[in-house]
């Protein structure tokens, strides 16, 4: 059965009776209905096979498959898929309220206000904790951001959306160098289309936070691909420089987070999850660049200042190293020691005139 444009009260799969569209996706749509056999309310996420390429067919069974692993209050509920005639229904929990995004529009760039501490600290350990249940049952979310976070009414975050999920004992249909996900949330290795593992959650946690704390992506005052470029080259502005409610610990574990080389982050939710418990300040990587910019001030070293024995030390080995390299000849004895030919010559008959005198005198 296809959907009609107002399809309330139509009952489908039997038992579902449709209140309401609610939404719409690139795969489809979204409605309010009614499991009339438990009166229960329920989201349908319907999806028109003809609309659907092999890359969204197989992302669709994979957000299946992932869901319905998971049993957690901070994950969105799922209840199965049906396929009927034309159409594929996705059968999920109903989450009244608005996405972590909407609210981050509406509070941050509309009103020019915050979103309360409380609801960021709320959000930060609830979809922690989800994300590590997700990860405990071996799957990789990969796009978390705040679109794919609702925010209940009476409070609750939820994750949704793991189409682009990643179970590791299943196949991925991720080519290699190949990149999914959202540009803007990506982590420098999904930037690079390198493989994402749990760090890649924790990173692209890290950002919503961030978002969520402040408002703004880091350095969101540049074009998204200067910022991105940033991202990956200088480390993130504290986010406590732009909200100066956020609590220390919060404040140190979403830097931590947006290291970006993976080996400074959190290793796992687990470890992100129990720093926001405890409220433990963590330490903050040094920057890699910080190595570099060592370096260039120890090649700067000896040039420092000399002090004044040095210098007058240095001054006396100069000159005594010259009078050694480069002696000057004592003009004065070479020309006193200078004898013409002529004069020469004079000599000579002098001094012969002599001994014949003497040889005539003693005759």
């Amino acid at each position: 059965m296809v959907m009609q444009s107002s399809p309330s009260n139509k009952v489908v799969l039997g038992k579902y009776r449709v209140v309401k569209k609610i939404g719409a996706g690139g795969m489809g749509d979204v409605y309010e209905a009614v499991d009339v056999e438990q009166d229960l309310p329920v989201a349908l996420k319907t999806v028109v096979v003809e609309k659907l390429s092999e890359g969204n067919r197989v992302r669709l069974e994979r957000e299946a498959e992932a869901l319905s692993r998971f049993n957690h209050p901070n994950i969105v509920g799922f209840h199965g898929m049906i396929a009927q005639g034309k159409m594929i229904f996705c059968i999920m929990e109903l989450i009244r309220g608005e996405s972590l995004s909407s609210l981050i529009e509406r509070v941050c760039r509309l009103e020019k206000g915050k979103i309360p501490v409380e609801t960021a600290i709320n959000v930060a350990t609830s979809i922690s904790s989800a994300i590590e249940h997700a990860h405990g049952l071996s799957v990789l979310h990969r796009d978390i951001k705040p679109d794919n976070i609702l925010m209940e009414e009476g409070g609750r975050a939820v994750l949704t959306d793991f189409g682009l999920a990643k179970l590791k004992d299943l196949f991925s249909v991720t080519q290699a160098g190949q990149a999914l996900g959202t540009v803007v949330y990506f982590a420098p290795e999904q930037m690079r289309g390198e493989q994402a593992d749990e760090r890649t959650d924790v990173y692209q946690l890290g950002l919503t936070l961030y978002e969520t704390t402040t408002g703004i992506l880091p350095f969101g005052t540049d074009p998204p691909l200067a910022a991105m470029k940033k991202r990956i080259r200088e480390p993130v502005p504290p986010p406590k420089g732009l909200n100066g409610e956020i609590p220390d610990y919060l404040d140190a574990a979403i830097q931590k987070c947006l290291s970006p080389k993976p080996e400074n982050r959190f290793q796992s939710m687990s470890e992100l999850c129990g720093v926001l418990s405890s409220q433990e300040v963590v330490s903050i990587p040094v920057f890699a660049s910080a190595t570099k910019s060592s370096d260039k001030v120890e090649k700067k070293t000896p040039k420092k200042k000399e002090s004044l024995r040095e210098r007058k030390a240095k001054r006396r080995s100069t000159t005594r190293m010259r009078v050694i390299k480069d002696p000057k000849p004592m003009e004065s004895d070479e020309k006193g020691l200078t004898i013409s030919p002529a004069a020469g010559v004079a000599i000579a008959a002098l001094f012969l005139a002599l001994i014949a005198a003497i040889v005539i005198f003693t005759l």
